[in-house]
């Protein structure tokens, strides 16, 4: 061992690396539904003056110490060569500190589990318009407008405000690593199908804030006074009320009337006061009683924006109307106000008659029970509103999405954090990888008796890959091969068998966090029937209908590069009467069959896991990703070997080269030939033999 050997904790020597038995997993294949990561077992670090001074006496409890609060950079060197970069935490003190270690891609991993809508995406945000939709409609990254129908589809006429936009997957993905200092490498962005991968909306609204954005906005408020009787007759003046609605209590917490943390409302001008731009749900209500004799009257309560009246409310009543003076009547105001930041909005309060001539009486009501407003900011975004790209994409963390494409594309991740890459690499191109295999049949400990295993956890005679479920996948049940006669699953879930019946019967491999896309029943003339993601349904009919608005599974879809799909919507001209049809230019799209325009030879694949009865030539997900696995358990071979290891063997290890063992006998075992995939490497430690397992193809 030479003295730059042993343990280094922000690249200071620390201690040798005898106690350190490192463990090297790769993307392990009995365990398919986690990203496997490579790491070091905990182990005992002694309590000593190199660890004292580094971490500022952090083993004693009033130090000030941040140490073992937070990650340090650690590495190990053996004769000269680095087997372990990455980092350590601090995770107990007892005569010296259990320290664990974890490689680059398990703190990846770990900041990359927040939610994709955290990304920054603002440069692709833009207004919500229709001339929009038409310049992003050749857009290879970033957002595109696909055609699909969110409940509201009729033929080639879509309703504007379901025209929304959809997210590349590969602008994300990037985004989310750049953010973490790392860059996508690798054949991953050449995939024909990953350009084409799309997140595409599928919440109930569109959002241009956070509901705590709103609560923090947000007013309702009131007033005491004495109650106002006004009594007139024929020689009264026409207004009798004619005000500023004084609301000046917002303290009332216990009767519902308080502001948010911004305190928009002005107690003293009566005004509620827009910070930013934004659209504010002003409701108000005055209760009153009214008597008429002759002629007529009216209450009205209006919203003043700077002054100027946007909207109101009226009650009106003729003679003869409540001569007994008993039935309350009301008026209640709720309207939705667009605002500029800085507009006062207020409350007005106008009571009159209607007539020149008339006998009439009120008596208005001045207190919380009767007299309110409230102030509501709308975290909606509307037709013609800017768009915020990532704040309308599903609440999915990075996380789920890097291990969605690990399953989509039958694979894992490769974390270089050196070159600070990340590459996506494939089961099938370790398995075709033969050119270039590792020949480890001269480390082999041939005195140590093998144990291969005729099966690998926890694959079953039938393995189901599955996406979440959704009402319209449970209605239309599939039969994939390798099902018999009779049997069904979820539209888009495929099935790898395996033959060997002393396996369990079935088991679901995974299920990804996306929910896989019917095609719709509404066909757009020419083109075919785009995928569905019911986030708008009707109910009643007629004048009595209305839409429903629902949010549903986040999806993942196809979209045509180069080519649209001319759809008619309608919109309001300026003077807010008149429609106008407009052409909009969407993006073919689908997840099981191609529309008609998308059928090429660059797009030939679907995303559901195995064939379709109905397809256009699609290759499905097994067929497309999975061969490499199809291959490993066409005959299942777990073998654990000793072997002896070299620290350049460690220094260079790549799980990307399959493993040659050619020509050796261990123990009982007689190799002639053969290729394995590395699946782990167990208690590494120099100078000694370590138990490798490896999976046979």
């Amino acid at each position: 061992m030479t003295n730059t050997d042993g343990l280094f904790l922000e690249n200071v020597w620390v201690a040798t690396a005898d106690g350190i038995a490192s463990t090297f997993q790769s993307n392990d294949l009995s365990k398919p539904t986690t990203l496997q990561i490579s790491h070091t077992n905990t182990f005992s670090l002694a309590d000593s003056i190199a660890i004292r001074q580094l971490t500022a006496s952090a083993e004693q409890l009033d130090s000030a110490s941040k140490w073992p609060y937070k990650t340090l950079r650690a590495k190990v060197v053996v004769r000269g060569e680095t087997i372990f970069s990455g980092y350590a935490e601090f995770d107990k003190f007892s005569n010296g500190w259990d320290v664990t270690l974890f490689q680059e891609k398990k703190n990846l991993f770990d900041r990359l589990d927040r939610s994709i809508r955290t990304a920054n995406l603002s440069r692709y945000d833009h207004d919500w318009t229709l001339e929009q939709v038409n310049l992003h409609a050749e857009a290879t990254e970033g957002v595109c407008y696909p055609l699909v129908d969110y409940g509201l589809l009729s033929g080639n006429a879509t309703a504007n405000d379901t025209i929304f936009p959809a997210v590349y997957v590969k602008t994300l993905l990037t985004q989310l690593l750049y953010e973490e200092g790392y860059r996508l490498v690798g054949e991953l962005g050449n995939d024909d199908l990953f350009k084409r991968l799309l997140i595409p909306f599928s919440e109930s609204d569109p959002t241009s804030h956070d509901d705590q954005w709103s609560v923090d906005r947000k007013a309702r408020v009131t007033w005491q006074a004495p109650t106002e009787e006004v009594d007139r007759g024929t020689l009264g003046s026409r207004y009798f009320i004619d005000r500023v609605q004084p609301y000046n209590l917002d303290n009332l917490v216990d009767q519902g009337f308080e502001q948010g943390k911004l305190h928009n409302y002005t107690t003293s001008s009566f005004s509620y006061v827009c910070d930013t731009a934004m659209r504010v749900r002003v409701q108000a209500f005055q209760a009153f009683k009214g008597l008429v004799v002759t002629g007529a009257i009216e209450v009205v309560l209006s919203v003043l924006v700077n002054g100027n009246e946007v909207a109101n409310e009226r009650f009106s009543e003729g003679a003869p109307y409540n001569i007994l003076y008993y039935a309350i009547g009301n008026v209640t105001l709720d309207e939705t106000i667009g605002c500029q930041a800085g507009d006062r909005i207020q409350i007005h309060l106008r009571a009159q008659r209607q007539t020149d001539l008339g006998a009439f009486r009120f008596t208005m009501y001045n207190d919380p029970n009767n007299s309110w407003a409230s102030f509501t900011p709308d975290p909606t975004t509307h037709t013609g509103d800017r768009w915020p790209v990532a704040r309308n994409l599903p609440d999915v963390t990075g996380l789920a999405l890097l291990k969605g494409l690990a399953f989509l594309m039958g694979g894992t991740w490769s974390v270089d954090p050196f070159r600070r890459q990340v590459a996506f690499v494939s089961l099938s191109k370790i398995v075709n990888n033969t050119a270039n295999a590792v020949d480890w049949s001269k480390r082999v400990d041939t005195g140590t008796e093998p144990g291969w295993i005729p099966r690998l956890e926890p694959y079953a005679q039938i393995n189901y890959l599955t996406w979440k479920e959704s009402d319209e996948t449970k209605k239309a049940q599939v039969a994939p091969r390798g099902l018999s006669s009779g049997e069904t699953t979820n539209y888009g879930n495929g099935v790898i068998r395996v033959d060997a019946t002393t396996l369990d019967t079935d088991m679901t491999l995974f299920e990804m966090p996306f929910a896989a896309s019917t095609d719709s029943d509404q066909s757009v003339p020419g083109y075919g029937n785009p995928p569905l993601i019911k986030i708008r349904t009707v109910s009643g009919s007629g004048s009595s209908s209305s839409i429903n608005n629902q949010s549903t599974v986040p999806r993942l879809l196809l979209v045509a590069l180069g080519d649209t799909q001319p759809m008619q919507t309608k919109r309001l001209k300026s003077d807010g009467i008149t429609l106008e049809e407009v052409t909009v230019n969407l993006r073919p799209a689908w997840f099981g069959m191609r529309p008609n325009s998308a059928i090429s030879n660059d797009t030939p694949f679907t995303l559901s896991f195995s064939s379709l009865l109905l397809n256009r030539g699609e290759q499905c997900i097994i067929d497309r990703y999975y061969r490499g696995l199809l291959r490993v358990l066409r005959r299942m071979r777990v073998l654990e070997v000793s072997v002896h290891l070299m620290p350049t063997d460690i220094a260079s290890l790549d799980f990307e080269r399959p493993i040659r063992l050619q020509r050796v006998r261990i123990g009982s075992l007689s190799l002639s030939d053969g290729l394995y995939y590395i699946n782990k490497i167990s208690d590494y430690v120099d100078g000694h033999a370590c138990m490798v397992t490896l999976v046979a193809f």
